[in-house]
């Protein structure tokens, strides 16, 4: 066979191939794979989802930690309502075992608390609280012990635009911490028990459930607040505070003492005289939320503040931050 032959075969055959390769990719179909001596091109990976970084804290929450210096930590500032984790029922040594079995004999009433279990991620959105459930028998041997045990509470900013008055609590004498001292309003979380009285996995449920029982006042949450989250040193208790719950006049004038303390009705005119005050007695977070409050601005308050300072002003005049520490 001539060399002019064998081209125009080779050259035949080269238009049929390039023509059914044509004819499968008009139909959708991928040509068939040829051997090559270069890799095959790689997919990028997935970008690393970003490290977190410990968020700096704004400088009100610096001005407070250095106010309350050894008396609170706060820890962070937050739009959403934690995220509860039950982690069960917490087991006490047997020494403490012991001896809660024997206060718990003796108790009118026992209530189920939860404490924190495990240091959370405060940068975390939403933050995680994992929580170990006890009952009031096991609080009280723990103190015994001399523990101080992270139990989850709640505070609320109450105040009335339209009364122009901060609603306080003067803790009753008898009361196992900060006995007749001023406090916000509020209480203990009630994880989920043997009873039927529980704040479900909601701190946002303890707040409306505290004010009921201490005020006898349905929380008026139309929006959420914004919410700090702390620890009160010297009693353990990490407290989550809504910073300004308003409420109308006929929610206000609806407002009832109860056994465990006094309702204060403290005018806002007389505020600024009340946080300087030594002889007002304030437990640290109650004093610190108020605070807060003020330092964002007074959230939920309808209208101008009718003080001679603003409510930042007022904030930054009662705390002071590490450069004022050193002057």
């Amino acid at each position: 066979m001539s060399v002019e032959i064998v081209v125009a075969l080779i050259g035949a055959a080269a238009t049929v191939i390039a023509a059914v390769i044509g004819f499968r990719a008009t139909r959708g179909e991928r040509p068939p794979k040829t051997l090559s001596s270069e890799p095959a091109p790689t997919l990028p990976r997935p970008p690393s989802p970003p490290r977190l970084e410990p968020a700096a804290a704004p400088d009100w929450i610096e001005r407070l930690n250095e106010t309350f210096r050894g008396e609170v930590e706060v820890y962070t500032a937050l739009a959403a309502e934690p995220v509860l984790v039950d982690e069960g029922r917490l087991v006490l040594p047997p020494e403490e075992a012991r001896r809660a079995e024997a206060i718990r004999g003796g108790l009118a009433s026992n209530d189920w608390h939860a404490v924190l279990d495990g240091e959370p991620v405060w940068t975390d959105r939403p933050v995680s609280l994992p929580f170990r459930s006890l009952d009031f028998a096991d609080v009280c041997a723990l103190r015994e012990s001399g523990a101080r045990p992270p139990l989850l509470s709640v505070s609320v900013v109450l105040f009335s635009t339209d009364a122009r008055v901060l609603y306080l609590h003067r803790r009753a004498r008898w009361s196992a911490t900060y006995p007749n001292a001023l406090h916000t309003l509020g209480g203990g979380y009630m994880p989920p028990n043997p009873s039927l009285r529980n704040d479900r996995y909601s701190l946002l449920r303890t707040a409306r459930r505290e004010l009921q029982e201490e005020v006898d006042v349905s929380l008026p949450l139309r929006d959420t607040p914004p919410m700090l989250l702390s620890r009160e040193l010297s009693t353990g208790f990490v407290q989550l505070a809504l910073l300004g719950v308003d409420l109308d006049m006929e929610n206000a004038k609806a407002l009832q003492h109860n056994p465990e303390g006094t309702l204060v009705h403290l005018p806002f005119e007389d505020l600024e005289r009340t946080l300087l005050s030594d002889e007002a007695r304030w437990v640290p977070t109650g004093k610190a939320h108020v605070l807060a409050w003020l330092a964002l601005g007074a959230p939920g308050l309808r209208g101008p503040w009718p003080g001679r300072r603003s409510p930042v002003d007022l904030f930054r005049h009662v705390t002071r931050g590490p450069r004022d520490a050193c002057g």
